[in-house]
Formats: structure tokens, C-alpha cells, sequence
């Protein structure tokens, strides 16, 4: 920064300092919010992801449910022709 012949800093001088220190605060905004989209497009992936496993697993609690109890149903018919047998 060049001072005027007096020493001292000029208007135009402060003027193109603050300048180029907003231009610099511009482009690493521009990267933040680049970089939080990023996150953001990660983070929905992930979520999404997520859901699909849930999904995936809510069906095989199913499936595990209704064979348990197509076999409580089996061991329930067992018993009885066990008990009518020995009767």
C-alpha cells in the first residue's frame, strides 16, 4: 500500500485494500457454500441409503415373523395329533 507524500494512507489506496480483501471474502463464501452443498448432497445419499436398508430389513422382520409363526402353527397341530394319539 503506497502512502502519499505526507505518509499518509490515500483514500484511493484504502478503498482498493477493502476491495480486494471483499473479492478475496466473495470467493471463499463461494467456496463454503460449494463445499456445504457437497455435504448436502452427501448427507442425502446417506439418507437415502438408509431408508433402502430399512426398507430391506422391515421385509426380512416379516418374512422372520411369518415363519415364526407358520412354525408356532405347525408345533401347535404336532401337539394336538400328539395329545389325540395318546388319548
Amino acid at each position: 500500500m503506497l502512502k502519499s507524500w505526507w505518509g499518509k494512507v490515500t483514500g484511493l489506496e484504502a478503498a482498493n485494500k477493502r476491495i480486494a480483501d471483499l473479492e478475496g471474502l466473495y470467493e471463499l463464501q463461494k467456496s463454503i457454500t460449494a463445499r456445504k452443498e457437497e455435504i448436502i448432497d452427501d448427507l442425502e445419499k446417506e439418507l437415502n441409503e438408509s431408508k433402502i436398508a430399512c426398507i430391506k430389513l422391515r421385509g426380512t422382520v416379516h418374512k422372520i415373523s411369518a415363519e415364526r409363526a407358520d412354525l408356532r402353527t405347525r408345533l401347535a397341530n404336532a401337539n394336538g395329533r400328539k395329545r389325540r394319539m395318546t388319548q
